[in-house]
């Protein structure tokens, strides 16, 4: 294989001899695998639309609502041109519900493949979507907040958490529109979202800190033994898991993490944080609940904790 300048492999030893082993450049010299020597025709990678029109010789169908075929199979010429103009037309024909479902199928292929929701809750959401659209809901509103609205509260109902936080990244549309739009939809529907539990936040928090699987372990640990006493309904749930996972990562010496930190996570105040550690104090033992080993174990585990 031709090579024009070494520096195409910079990757790669003094004296790169490349040859293709099975779709891969590979040099001779080092064994260093470089990129795909296969490349992609672009003209021939076809959408799903397309691809549906080669393979049945028709129009594309949309996947929400009836649509009218025409067949011209053994038409006679005549009324094949007139079956053909009738199916053109038929084509471009859009009412405003059809065009609001394509916009609204649009928004949600982009928002499932952001916060990867399965392809079954999707389904689900076009459903209830359909049904707010049917119920007038969408007068005065936009497509895409009732859309958003329509998925955190579907995902809520099929215990698959995401948060309003997430929503709002991904879609540039602000939390209180977010909030205000399932309101309506909850109060119009009749229906009541899952409270999340205390475990789901203790997790979240864990990983966004990028703490340790120890820690969390500690953490999930402190939360059974405070939820076995009579927990007042009024708690916060974010506010507790904050809580707990300072109050683990201060037993793990592990000063990065303090309140402020937390509180912006948690969107909680200090305040509330530190009350739910005299209350968790209060209700747990935690003497001899953590650093549970030899010596040597807890400080290596201390020293690994720190260096991440």
């Amino acid at each position: 294989m031709y090579i024009e300048s070494p520096l195409s492999y910079y990757d790669c030893c003094e004296n790169p001899s490349i040859f293709e082993y099975r779709g891969m450049n590979i040099c001779r010299s080092c064994a260093v695998v470089h990129e795909s020597s296969l490349k992609p025709n672009y003209q021939e990678i076809l959408s799903d639309e397309m691809v549906h029109i080669k393979i049945n010789g028709g129009y594309s169908l949309n996947s929400y609502g009836n649509r009218t075929v025409f067949s011209v199979q053994g038409a006679p010429p005549k009324k094949r041109r007139l079956f053909q103009r009738l199916a053109n037309l038929n084509k471009k024909f859009h009412t405003s519900e059809e065009r609001n479902f394509q916009m609204a199928n649009r928004e949600l292929h982009y928002i499932a493949s952001q916060l990867e929701i399965p392809t079954a809750i999707c389904q689900r959401v076009f459903r209830f979507y359909r049904k707010a659209v049917n119920a007038r809901l969408t007068a005065g509103r936009s497509i895409k907040s009732l859309l958003v609205a329509c998925v955190f509260i579907t995902c809520n109902l099929n215990s698959f958490f995401r948060s309003l936080k997430d929503f709002s990244e991904v879609t540039q549309i602000p939390v209180k529109k977010i909030r205000k739009n399932y309101h309506l939809l909850l109060k119009h529907f009749n229906l009541k979202l899952i409270n999340r539990p205390i475990s789901f936040f203790v997790s979240n928090f864990c990983s966004e800190l990028k703490l340790s699987y120890r820690i969390k372990l500690d953490a999930m640990e402190v939360l059974e033994l405070f939820e076995r006493k009579k927990i007042p309904k009024s708690i916060h749930p974010k506010g507790l898991a904050a809580a707990i996972i300072y109050i683990v990562a201060k037993k793990y010496q592990i000063f990065s993490i303090n309140q402020r930190i937390l509180s912006e996570l948690s969107c909680v105040s200090e305040v509330t944080i530190r009350n739910y550690m005299r209350l968790i104090s209060r209700n747990v033992d935690l003497n001899g609940r953590l650093f549970r080993g030899s010596p040597k174990q807890i400080e290596l585990e201390k020293v690994l904790i720190m260096s991440q």
